[in-house]
């Protein structure tokens, strides 16, 4: 386990001793719980707030998701092109994503988390509701918009909460668990929503809309419901980061990053090399399947939502067993060198895509990509956690996931715009896509190396 040290108190700076024995819990401004003992929440309690914030994610997901499983519907009815197809899930969806994690970031160390998640989750839940009545680029762009923006403060709000419902020594296997569960019910959510829109395509419309207007229409709805429950839960209890005895309340997070940011850049950067080739895939995934194997939106989205069921857990559950094999050998070293051979791994396969020929090879390649992502992406921000101090832990959490946000905004346009102008004809989308992978795929795996050389020296 990554581990950081004490933070220093300089001359003349006012720093606050953690006491072990204060039960103060959350203050109404948003302060540090000071028992590290007996604060934390019971093993039942963190079950079911997990597993709330697991369900809120399928349901983020699936409205991010809608546009890729409906892209060709889409494209057809508002006379879009693909580069205006990638521009609504890059610029519109994602851009503004990272927008609004400028004005998260700050609020999640201050206020309650769970009330501003249940606000954000109504918010994009609206503006998915109002997706169905889109007449163009330029309404849906902004009904996009206001999606990604309210779903800014999804995972720095489910990072910071998983942090102060578990122990140190637990965190590994809480951030393990959220994926794994997380990615499952994404994909058994979105099979379901592929099993929705095959009986909207065959006329059995709700709403004698077109069927992708019907989707994002009732798909919005349980939105609604799950956001509520958030608005009711109670605030869990906040806690400082392992080893972390002093806190020191008057240090900026730009000060924090300028004496101690090599580790977060490295990070951040390593992960936003690794995913614009990912996040591309995920978009552009359920069109490529139709586009090469001709298969309809439903039936994409149901093999889609399948790949998205098995290929994470599979990931998380062997890394969980690595890390159990390994640790008695690596020690503390351990999370770091599984980080490292996920991002290695997925830079090694993603331009092997372009030996993707068959629906089977192309589902195959991407289960395997997926594997060796999901080594990587749930142990990060615990290794953050880690060296993060507990006063400005929000602000790097929503700084981190705005930098694996970003590629998001990059990789789909990307692809979309050399699918239209270089990369023609029936593989044309492949091989942009490749393209796009191959042009990171070198970057990410030197920044994991700085990453575990930066971390050596703490």
């Amino acid at each position: 386990m990554v581990t950081s040290p004490e933070l220093e108190c300089d001359q003349g700076v006012r720093c606050e001793m953690v006491s072990n024995n204060s039960s103060t819990g959350l203050s109404p401004g948003g302060g540090v719980s000071s028992d590290e003992s007996d604060s934390y929440a019971s093993p039942l309690q963190a079950a079911v707030l997990v597993g709330v914030l697991i369900i809120v994610c399928a349901f983020s997901f699936i409205d991010l998701q809608l546009l890729a499983l409906m892209a060709d519907p889409i494209k057809r009815a508002l006379s879009l092109s693909d580069t205006a197809l990638g521009s609504l899930q890059g610029a519109a969806t994602y851009l503004s994503m990272c927008i609004g994690m400028f004005i998260v970031g700050p609020q999640i160390d201050k206020r309650d988390r769970l009330t501003m998640l249940g606000w954000a989750g109504m918010g994009w839940s609206v503006f998915t509701a109002l997706s169905a009545v889109s007449t163009g680029f330029w309404s849906l762009f902004i009904c996009r918009a206001c999606v990604g923006f309210s779903e800014a403060a999804l995972f720095p709000v489910t990072y910071s909460l998983i942090t102060d419902l578990y122990r140190p020594a637990a965190r590994p296997t809480a951030f393990l668990g959220y994926f794994a569960v997380a990615n499952v019910v994404d994909g058994l959510s979105l099979y379901l929503v592929g099993i929705l829109i095959g009986r909207l395509d065959n006329g059995s419309p709700l709403l004698r809309l077109a069927p992708w207007r019907e989707a994002f229409l009732v798909l919005s709805v349980p939105g609604f419901a799950v956001s509520a429950m958030l608005l009711l839960m109670r605030e869990p209890s906040r806690h400082s980061s392992d080893k972390e005895n002093v806190i020191d309340r008057s240090e900026s997070i730009r000060h924090y990053l300028a004496k101690n940011g090599a580790v977060f850049w490295a990070l951040s950067g390593c992960m936003f090399f690794a995913l614009i080739g990912w996040y591309a895939y995920m978009f552009w995934m359920p069109t490529l399947l139709g586009r090469i194997t001709g298969l309809i939106p439903a039936v994409a989205g149901k093999r889609f939502g399948l790949l998205i069921s098995t290929g994470p857990i599979v990931g998380v559950i062997l890394a969980g067993l690595t890390m159990r094999y390994l640790r008695p050998r690596l020690g503390h070293s351990t999370q770091l060198r599984i980080f490292q051979s996920g991002i290695v791994g997925t830079a090694a396969l993603l331009p092997w895509m372009l030996m993707a020929k068959t629906e089977n090879a192309l589902l195959v390649h991407w289960l395997t990509c997926c594997i060796f992502v999901y080594f990587a992406v749930p142990l990060a921000p615990n290794i953050l956690s880690h060296v993060a101090p507990a006063h400005i832990r929000g602000r790097l959490f929503a700084f981190y996931q705005l930098a694996i946000t970003l590629p998001g905004v990059v990789g789909p346009p990307a692809v979309g715009s050399l699918s239209d102008s270089i990369f023609t004809g029936p593989r044309g989308l492949l091989l942009a896509l490749a393209a796009v992978c191959i042009g990171c795929s070198v970057i990410a795996p030197l920044l994991a190396i700085y990453l575990g050389r930066q971390l050596a020296r703490r």
